[in-house]
């Protein structure tokens, strides 16, 4: 181009720099447009989230305070956080008297211990379910309580603290006494029963009290899981009656003790038999970990003759006792003893036909 065209150029280029200037400008616009949009549509949905979390803190509030049971939360040094109405009914406290209390004023001295037990466990990531203990009303009262513990964390997973639920059991505890007090009462008039019609020669004991009536043993703990094991045991009785009662009838004993042992494998699979010895009284006990005897069968199982059913101790029963000077028995779950006694000078002149057959049955 010539001089004289110079000026359209630099009006060409200015015209070029103002279109690239207005279209980054337009642009900027648009997008300052877009993040405005944006914004306010995080904006929204965070308003929206926020009346939601409001609305599930509020649900959640009002399920805390409506529970039956008593919901109180702790920080991780164990001072209270949080505390319901039914835990201000519970344990007497208003909320802002417990306020930032440590949680084991609620716990009884002596049980202050099981509060590092239980923080113990929930720090190591386990959950405590059905845990019964006993808490400490504002009036001094011992409140037995059911309890469950878990883990606070916050958003990023952080533990935070202690959620503790409890529930009050008094009534159950009430009702499970009353219970055992019934059974007491019917095992006493059943004990009372047998034994007056046995002369005392049966004698049904609790299992504390079957245990204060053991003598010295003179034999081991021996274990036994089949019939082919009672021949071992015979030859122990015999072997022991050789040496410390020499005079008493060994049919006698051997066959009221192969019905004891006979009858622990037929209910349990298995038992426990000692040889006991207490101011001249031999005593052989047997036990095991069975479903114990029913004693509404009691009475039949050992004054009927003949008499069996896979509950009871059926026709062994009546042979024991017409075998010994003495019976004691305990029978609960998980835990029925039987103790076969002879008194050296009772037993000397007693035996029975020397046909019953000793053999295991």
């Amino acid at each position: 181009f010539s001089d004289k065209s110079r000026p359209y150029k630099d009006m060409r280029l200015l015209f070029e720099r103002v279109a690239a200037t207005t279209s980054a400008r337009i642009e900027s616009l648009h997008l300052m447009r877009d993040i405005k949009n944006l914004n306010a549509e995080i904006r929204e949905k965070y308003a929206l989230r926020g009346i939601e979390l409001k609305f599930s803190e509020e649900r959640y509030q009002s399920l805390v305070e409506d529970a039956s049971d008593a919901i109180i939360t702790s920080n991780l040094e164990g001072r209270i956080t949080s505390w319901n109405r039914s835990a201000a009914k519970m344990f007497g406290y208003s909320l802002d008297e417990v306020i930032g209390k440590p949680i084991k004023e609620l716990m009884p001295k002596r049980l202050w211990p099981e509060q590092k037990n239980l923080l113990g466990q929930i720090n190591k990531g386990d959950e405590v379910h059905g845990w019964e203990t006993t808490r400490l009303a504002k009036d001094g009262t011992e409140v037995p309580v059911e309890m469950s513990l878990s883990k606070i964390k916050d958003q990023l997973g952080k533990p935070v603290g202690v959620c503790a639920v409890i529930r009050n059991i008094t009534e159950r505890r009430q009702t499970e006494r009353l219970q055992r007090e019934k059974e007491q009462n019917i095992r006493k008039a059943y004990a009372d029963t047998l034994s007056a019609y046995t002369g005392g020669r049966l004698v049904i004991l609790t299992a504390d009290e079957i245990a204060e009536s053991f003598g010295k043993p003179i034999t081991d703990i021996v274990d036994f899981y089949a019939y082919k094991d009672l021949s071992e045991i015979r030859a122990s009785i015999a072997r022991v009656m050789t040496q410390f009662f020499p005079d008493t009838a060994l049919s006698n004993l051997v066959l009221a003790t192969s019905e004891a042992l006979t009858n622990a494998i037929k209910h349990a699979s298995k038992g426990k038999f000692q040889i006991r010895k207490r101011n001249g009284v031999l005593q052989v006990v047997v036990s095991d970990n069975g479903p114990g005897i029913d004693f509404a069968m009691l009475p039949k199982a050992t004054l009927m003759t003949g008499f069996s059913t896979k509950p009871s101790l059926g026709l062994g029963f009546t042979i024991m006792l017409d075998a010994c000077d003495r019976v004691l028995l305990t029978t609960q779950p998980r835990d029925t003893r039987i103790v076969l006694e002879w008194h050296e000078e009772k037993s000397r002149a007693r035996s029975l036909p020397d046909k019953v057959s000793l053999e295991t049955r």
